[in-house]
Formats: structure tokens, sequence, C-alpha cells
């Protein structure tokens, strides 16, 4: 499963939740953005406060070696 496939099915979970501390979940993924590609989700709560949801790192085939927070294009 790529970051992009992911990234959707953990929307729709947080989504499917009907929380009433959960107001709102955007996808914020930028795979161009060399230093954004880590933020994947924005989850905005009702007391006012935002979550963001990051990848670390990937791994599995076709995903080359990287540094945290570092997700090479590949694993999109």
């Amino acid at each position: 499963m790529r970051i992009t496939e992911f990234t959707g099915w953990m929307k729709d979970q947080l989504d499917a939740l009907d929380h009433d501390e959960i107001v709102g979940v955007d996808n914020i993924m930028h795979p161009d953005d060399q230093h954004k590609r880590h933020n994947l989700l924005r989850v905005r709560h009702a007391n006012g406060a935002t979550s963001v949801v990051m990848a670390q790192t990937v791994e599995g085939p076709g995903i080359p070696h990287h540094q945290p927070y570092e997700i090479p294009r590949e694993a999109f």
C-alpha cells in the first residue's frame, strides 16, 4: 500500500468515527514538496485544536532507505 492509499483509508476511518470531538479531517499531502511529504492529514477538533498525522518512515518493496521524515517520492 502506498502512502496515498493509506492516507485515503485513514481519512475514511476518521470521518466514519462520527465523533463529537472531531469536526474535520483534511488531506494535506504534498508528494511534490520534499519538505512537506511527511504531513498526511490535519484533524480539526471541537475545542479548536489541530492534530497532524505524519509519516516518519516508510518501508517496503521499491522504497529506498531514507532518513526519518524524508519520505522518498517512490512511497507515494
